[in-house]
């Protein structure tokens, strides 16, 4: 659902997911400690990470009642409304740290 005041648009960053992941994957494999069977989990938790994101941001749409972009597609916000970004919300589903 979206936040109260919002309009029935949301935005995604999904470049955004892809750096986050990509970070995730290049830690895990490049550890000191990691064995190859860590490094290939997580080659294979990174092959997988692009259909992950497919099914989750699919159902984004009935998920909030709104319409969803990518966060490029979007020129301004109109007068007064605020534009929900569910960015976070898929950084939370998909196991992602925010990055700082």
């Amino acid at each position: 659902m979206l936040p109260a005041g919002t309009s029935a648009i949301a935005t995604v960053d999904i470049a955004s997911l892809y750096r986050a992941k990509e970070g995730q994957v290049t830690v895990q494999l490049l550890r000191r400690d990691a064995s190859d069977t860590d490094r290939a989990a997580a080659l294979r938790d990174a092959a997988a990470f692009g259909e992950q994101l497919d099914r989750l941001v699919a159902r984004l749409p009935a998920d909030c009642r709104c319409l969803v972009f990518t966060q490029g597609a979007l020129i301004g916000s109109g007068t007064g409304n605020r534009i929900a970004d569910l960015t976070p919300q898929l950084r939370r589903q998909l196991g992602l740290e925010e990055a700082r």
